[in-house]
């Protein structure tokens, strides 16, 4: 029997949650990830975004008035 446990945090997105939570296509993020403007880590095949790097990310793009 598998157990889960949904306590355990999250710790990377995947390209496609990262491109939903920031309203972006997934070209998109790669682009940002290529450019290096978006850090991310591969495993296997998959691209993933560290929530980290997701944060780091947002603060960089706030636009204060």
């Amino acid at each position: 029997m598998k157990e889960t446990d949904k306590s355990v945090a999250k710790l990377c997105y995947s390209v496609q949650e990262t491109a939903k939570a920031l309203g972006l296509c997934k070209r998109t993020v790669h682009r940002l990830v290529a450019r290096g403007e978006l850090s991310a880590v591969r495993a296997g095949d998959r691209v993933l975004i560290p929530v980290r790097a997701l944060d780091e990310f947002i603060s960089r793009q706030t636009v204060t008035k």
